[in-house]
Parts: C-alpha cells; sequence; structure tokens
C-alpha cells in the first residue's frame, strides 16, 4: 500500500521501504518522520465526502449504494487513482501562472440602430400633413412667381397657352400678343386720283396668321422711283387706315380691307411697298 503524506495527502511509491521514507515531503516540504507512527489511512480516508458535496449526496442515493456495493479491492484501486489524478490537478495547477480573473461587467446594451423605434400612428399622420402642407405652400410659390413676370412670360409662344389657361381660371389679364411678321399683305394696290393731280388711292387687304389675336398693326408705305430710290414714306396709325380707332383685337386668321388716300411726293413713284410694325 503507498504512504500518503498527511498534509497534502501526496502519494509515495509504493516500493519504498520503511527506512526510504524522506524526512520531509517532495512535494509540501512537511516532515513526514515525526508522523511515522500514525496509521495509515483506511479506506475511509478516500471515501470521506466534504461537505460541498454533502447536499450532492443526499440526492444521489444510488451512486452511493453503488460504491458501497463494491469489494475492498475495487474500492481500493478507485481510491489511489482518485487521489493520484487530484495530486496530478493540483500539481497542474500550481505550475500553471496565475491568472486574474476579470471583474463582471454589465452587458453592454446594443448600438442604438439596431434597436427598432416604433412611431405612434399619430406622428406619422402628422408628418403627411406636413409634406401636404408643404407642398401647398410651394405651389402658392409657384404660382405667384408666375402672377408677378406674366408680363415677359406671355411674350414667348411656349409660355403664353400656360399663362392663358391661369389667367382664364384666376382671372387675371395677359398683355397682348404682337407679332408684327405674323401679318400677311393679301392684296395692294395704288391708283391716281381721278380730278387730282398729285392724289393717289391706297387699298389693301391682309390677314393675322398669329396663333393669337394681336393689336391692330402700324403699316408703313414706302413710295420709291424708277432706280429704286425711297422718294416718300410714311407710317400709318390704325385710326388712319381704318377711319377710326379700334376697339377691339384682329383675331388669328382674321382678314381686314383698308382704304385710304395720300398725296404723292414731287418726285413720280414708280413703285410701292408696305411693311408692318
Amino acid at each position: 500500500m503507498p504512504r500518503i503524506c498527511p498534509h497534502c495527502r501526496f502519494p509515495f511509491d509504493p516500493d519504498w521501504g520503511d527506512d526510504a521514507i524522506p524526512a520531509a515531503c517532495p512535494r509540501c516540504g512537511e516532515q513526514l518522520r515525526a508522523t511515522q507512527a500514525s496509521p495509515a489511512p483506511g479506506i475511509a480516508t478516500f471515501l470521506r465526502v466534504p461537505a460541498s458535496d454533502a447536499a450532492v449526496a443526499e440526492t444521489e442515493p444510488d451512486v452511493i449504494a453503488e460504491i458501497e456495493s463494491h469489494d475492498d479491492a475495487s474500492v481500493q484501486e478507485q481510491s489511489v487513482e482518485a487521489v493520484t489524478a487530484d495530486a496530478a490537478t493540483e500539481l497542474a495547477a500550481a505550475s500553471a501562472p496565475a491568472t486574474v480573473a476579470a471583474p463582471a461587467t454589465n452587458a453592454v446594451p446594443p448600438p442604438s440602430f439596431t434597436r427598432r423605434s416604433v412611431e405612434p400612428a399619430t406622428s406619422r399622420r402628422i408628418a403627411a400633413w406636413q409634406w401636404l402642407a408643404f407642398g401647398v405652400l410651394l405651389l402658392a410659390l409657384l404660382l405667384q412667381l408666375l402672377l408677378a413676370d406674366r408680363a415677359r412670360l406671355a411674350a414667348k409662344a411656349d409660355w403664353r397657352p400656360l399663362l392663358a389657361t391661369l389667367c382664364d381660371t384666376l382671372h387675371c389679364e395677359l398683355p397682348p400678343w404682337r407679332e408684327p411678321q405674323a401679318f400677311t399683305m393679301i392684296e395692294r394696290d395704288v391708283a391716281p386720283v381721278a380730278g387730282t393731280p398729285a392724289g393717289l388711292q391706297v387699298r389693301a387687304t391682309f390677314r393675322n396668321d398669329a396663333r393669337w389675336a394681336q393689336p391692330w398693326p402700324r403699316m408703313q408705305l414706302s413710295l420709291a422711283d424708277a432706280d429704286g430710290r425711297i422718294v416718300g414714306a410714311r407710317m400709318f396709325e390704325p385710326r388712319e387706315y381704318l377711319g377710326k380707332t379700334p376697339t377691339a383685337l384682329i383675331a388669328s386668321g382674321q382678314s381686314a380691307e383698308i382704304a385710304f388716300r395720300i398725296r404723292e411726293p414731287t418726285t413720280p413713284a414708280a413703285s410701292f411697298q408696305f411693311e408692318f410694325h
């Protein structure tokens, strides 16, 4: 039977004799020869259950009963193996570097972007109303800009249809469309007046080919001699070639016939030309 140190329970080699027992334990360094007279520990020493395991032993009667039913040789072998395993574990623990357990810290909360925030239904409705109000205000601002600059934009063919529709709805006024180059001369004639030595009778028919109605144009009549030199020219207002002041615009596609008299310059005229302004 191996001898065991009473201090650290370190087993000695069973081949040692009584005289080979060292004076001190090779493991813990405690004196061994002074305790030679003490009786060798029996099987009960190995089977003694620590106080911490008493509660577990009470809850496992089947395991204890099975250990007691074994024969002494089996119990002795198991005890020696258990003591040897415990000694090896303690020796490994003593040789291992000491580690300091890290203090327990509170669990770190997850980042804020991983937490779902539940918005109440009222906040979503408020946000929808805010977007609706923003859209209404933006539309009102655009309408104000268009109305404030409608005089300039109405002179552009791309913007006038939109502004015309807008003013029909809001009952605003647009400046009249002016496109003198859209007037087309259909017929023209200049003839001497009978009984008048220098009188000329002018007759002409023109049409408004613009997309929209526009004011009656100012008309310039130029006379030239046989060499193409201008010998006389005059600008006629609408009231002069119509005989009265017009009260309405000339509509798109509308034709007009005019007639008036002029005095021929001293240099005889061989040709004439009409221009609209």
